[in-house]
């Protein structure tokens, strides 16, 4: 009898376990996914802030050629007026000015010359002191070597964060354990290509934008630049080679034939574009559309109004709704601290990756005042109550009260 209860017992423990340690194994299982991915996503926070670094440098960069072509032209004028009088004077072809009056003329420039060379007693920019104009040159000359440099990080750093969110995003149907493995795949694929095609189409289809073969511009994954910043920066490195080669003397005609070149680079490489890259591209975007529409799609869950929380107060206010597609758009409904925005303005749109993750675009601003789009990703807290906002900076938001 009691080895029969013995056995009994024994029976009922090895069926408790058999029910309970492949549970526990599975919560194991689990634990360990969630473990990996906050460790993905604290890496994910840190690249973004290095990245947000690298942008703030480049930043400082393009506000420095800015100030600095400002002073090129000043420069410049008075350089020329200086040799236009100087000429009058050798030949004897003037008859406002007697040679006393055209000295004293020719002295004021040259005063006003000097003034320039020395920046008119200093200036700062971004914190660093400045007392003449060579010091500008050559800051100016390893700010855009360094501002190279900068563009192949940002642009490497952009890609980890796509390596990071890919093998997050790969990590989330085990630990979720809602949507399938495949259409998060196709989501999140679809976003990335939706996003390139678009970049390539605006690139190709603006004559403002130069691409360029090498990574002298701000953009994040295809070298590219404005028409007039691209005028600016040749125009100023012409300069400087001038200037740094004896002997040497500035020649437009030398001038305009590299600007030629560059421009004729910039539409070889987007006729490639345009008949090779952004058909293949399209017809990526349309097989996956069809595998997608195969498949069951989950509602979004960040319509509603939502705190901007930056700054200490007067926080900005979005609004975010479903468009027609689908997809989801923030407007700003209260500016608060953000700058040369408006009320009515987009501040972003996104698409639904999975359960609780958004990817899309964030219209933003440089510092300097002009249109960006950014690459952005929104994850919804599990309480629906907050999302992190990841673009060049990080930050949260806040269901309204």
């Amino acid at each position: 009898m009691m080895l029969f209860c013995r056995n009994h017992v024994l029976a009922g423990l090895i069926l408790v376990l058999a029910i309970l340690l492949p549970a526990a194994h599975a919560r194991a299982q689990n634990r360990d996914t969630q473990d990996r991915i906050d460790a993905i996503e604290s890496r994910s926070d840190q690249a973004a802030e290095k990245r947000r670094l690298v942008r703030e440098e480049l930043n400082k960069a393009d506000r420095l050629a800015w100030i600095v072509t400002g002073w090129f032209q000043k420069k410049g004028q008075v350089e020329a007026e200086i040799q236009r009088l100087e000429t009058q004077k050798k030949t004897g072809a003037f008859n406002i000015y007697d040679t006393r009056q055209l000295d004293d003329q020719l002295q004021s420039l040259r005063n006003k010359l000097d003034g320039i060379m020395r920046l008119e007693g200093g200036l700062v920019i971004d914190g660093d002191p400045f007392n003449s104009f060579f010091m500008l040159q050559e800051a100016l000359k390893q700010k855009n070597s360094e501002a190279m440099r900068l563009n192949d990080e940002y642009v490497r750093l952009t890609q980890e964060l796509r390596a990071l969110d890919q093998e997050r995003d790969a990590l989330l149907p085990r630990a979720r354990d809602q949507e399938k493995t495949g259409l998060r795949f196709d989501q999140f694929k679809l976003g990335y290509l939706q996003e390139d095609l678009q970049m390539l189409q605006e690139l190709v289809g603006n004559n403002e934008l130069w691409i360029l073969q090498s990574s002298i511009a701000l953009g994040a994954m295809v070298p590219h630049m404005s028409r007039e910043r691209a005028l600016t920066l040749l125009t100023n490195e012409y300069i400087l080679s001038v200037q740094s080669t004896p002997g040497k003397k500035a020649d437009h005609r030398e001038l305009a034939e590299v600007i030629k070149q560059y421009q004729a680079q910039s539409e070889a490489i987007k006729r490639q574009v345009r008949e090779h890259i952004i058909p293949e591209k399209m017809r990526e975007i349309e097989e996956l559309r069809q595998q997608i529409k195969l498949r069951e799609g989950g509602a979004g869950e960040i319509r509603g109004c939502w705190v901007v929380m930056v700054g200490s107060g007067n926080y900005p206010v979005i609004e975010i709704a479903a468009n027609a597609q689908g997809d989801f758009e923030a407007i700003i409904t209260r500016v608060g601290q953000l700058d040369f925005f408006k009320r009515g303005n987009r501040l972003f749109s996104v698409s639904r990756i999975n359960d609780d993750t958004y990817d899309g675009t964030e219209y933003s601003f440089t510092a300097d005042g002009r249109p960006v789009k950014i690459p952005l990703r929104l994850v919804i807290s599990r309480d629906g109550k907050s999302i992190h906002y990841r673009a060049d900076s990080i930050v949260t938001l806040r269901r309204c009260d």
